[in-house]
């Protein structure tokens, strides 16, 4: 099991779900932006390692750069996909541009893994991206970090001395309702990532990604923003073509203050990802399940709109989130069976998708020795982009798709 960077013991925060193999925190503290920040698990956590003598005295707002921890992503040979500061954000003010500079400098080095980085602070980010002076910065900071810690191939340091969207870095923010998506979504889109994703946990409301209204230079109307699908139109007819997000990823929020999340909130961002083809992954439901769908005792929230939810605890949660899309699946299959004709390949695997047991990703190279496509795609088709059907944590029991 892959060795948990903040507390150094077994990795927690993987079971838990938070990140994709390990986490890696260069940087620790935070301090709070807005309403999905108000029950922080990095806080609690927090307050529950305070006997660590490395936690011990500091406040969760001390925000602290740890240079001793820029090598660890380097010391693991094994490909992980690592979560970049689960106990903090990178772009936090406090955090000096020069040390980003070096976080920066270790991902490009560590080219067998792929970071996922989440921020509240798109501006920065976006800024940082874009700043001229960041070749000449991030130049001198790969420098500075293969020296000190010279195990990395020199191919890969030859392989490129400017700085640029690295391949194997996504970038995302973290949106909880539409205020936060329609203010931090087009930071990111204005930002240079070779993945952009969203990660809508604690989801608190519902959010509209095909049609954000955002300011344009369009022209007179009403324009929108359609993230998913890469344009903005001014509402006329005029369009013009923008980068779109890759992944999103919702969650309901857990902990004994947990807030309820609708069901609906999340059945419409699926459908929305699934209608422009963007990989989605429901990561949890928090603490709350319909009540259709979950028996037992336990608090309820109704919503304005007569919805009910019980409070299960997390792992019901989860598991009649699961109960509930095989059920969903089990009676598509058979409404698409009639009278005892055979069902086709195609409807299960477009069913499937439907319900949540399959994501659709574009890939273009096999993804094993094991690849069902590799007989019979052709090399040209891998070139152009085949959509490859991934099993999700539905089927697998874990809280990333595989």
């Amino acid at each position: 099991m892959p060795v948990c960077s903040v507390t150094g013991c077994d990795n927690r925060h993987v079971a838990k779900g938070l990140c994709g193999d390990a986490t890696w925190n260069p940087v620790t503290g935070c301090t709070k932006v807005s309403q999905g920040c108000k029950h922080c698990y990095a806080e609690r956590d927090w307050q529950r390692l305070q006997h660590l003598p490395r936690f011990k005295g500091r406040a969760f707002t001390d925000v602290v750069c740890h240079p001793e921890r820029l090598d660890q992503p380097i010391r693991w040979a094994k490909p992980r996909r690592i979560f970049v500061n689960s106990m903090s954000d990178l772009f936090h003010e406090e955090v000096p541009t020069g040390f980003i500079d070096e976080v920066f400098a270790v991902m490009a080095l560590a080219t067998q893994h792929t970071f996922q980085v989440l921020t509240k602070r798109p501006e920065r980010m976006r800024d940082y991206m874009l700043d001229p002076a960041m070749n000449n910065r991030f130049g001198m900071a790969r420098a500075r970090i293969f020296y000190a810690h010279s195990v990395c191939d020199c191919d890969v340091w030859m392989s490129g001395q400017q700085f640029r969207p690295l391949p194997n870095v996504w970038l995302g923010v973290s949106v909880e309702d539409q205020a936060t998506a329609n203010d931090r979504i087009p930071l990111l889109l204005q930002t240079p990532a070779a993945v952009r994703w969203i990660s809508a946990e604690p989801l608190l409301g519902p959010i509209d990604l095909e049609m954000m209204r955002v300011a344009s230079d369009l022209g007179e109307g009403q324009p929108y923003l359609s993230p998913l699908r890469g344009y903005v139109s001014d509402g006329h007819g005029d369009t013009c073509n923008v980068d779109r997000i890759d992944w999103v990823v919702v969650g309901g929020e857990s902990g004994p203050k947990a807030r309820p999340m609708h069901p609906q909130w999340v059945r419409d961002l699926r459908r929305q990802c699934d209608a422009a083809g963007v990989a989605f992954l429901l990561k949890q439901n928090g603490e709350f399940a319909s009540v259709s769908e979950a028996e037992g005792f336990g608090a309820h929230f109704t919503f304005p709109d007569g919805a009910t939810v019980r409070r299960v605890g997390k792992k019901r949660a989860d598991q009649s989130k699961a109960l509930a899309a095989l059920r969903a699946f089990a009676q598509a299959v058979m409404d698409c069976w009639p009278d005892g004709w055979g069902i086709e390949g195609d409807d299960l695997q477009r069913i499937a998708t439907e319900h949540g047991m399959l994501r659709p990703e574009i890939r273009h190279d096999p993804c094993g020795d094991s690849c069902r496509c590799a007989d019979h795609v052709l090399q040209k088709e891998w070139i152009d982009g085949v959509v490859c059907y991934r099993k999700t944590s539905l089927l697998t029991g874990g809280a990333i798709t595989s």
